[in-house]
């Protein structure tokens, strides 16, 4: 079963110097605790953010999976 792949993409947001909340702003959420919620595994991301993940993490939606 294919998982999201939360290291690579707390790793990622790193790599590229963008902090949760810019995250959150960009996936449209209320605030930056919501990401917080979703990159440490608390909620999962839904199929409809990973297109948009993939884009502001600048990778192939592959890598955002195990």
């Amino acid at each position: 079963m294919t998982t999201v792949d939360l290291d690579y993409i707390k790793k990622r947001r790193e790599e590229l110097g963008i902090t949760q909340a810019q995250m959150a702003k960009e996936l449209g959420l209320s605030n930056p605790s919501g990401y917080n919620h979703y990159e440490n595994g608390n909620r999962k991301f839904t199929a409809a953010l990973m297109p948009i993940m993939a884009k502001i993490l600048q990778c192939p939606m592959e890598k955002l999976y195990t």
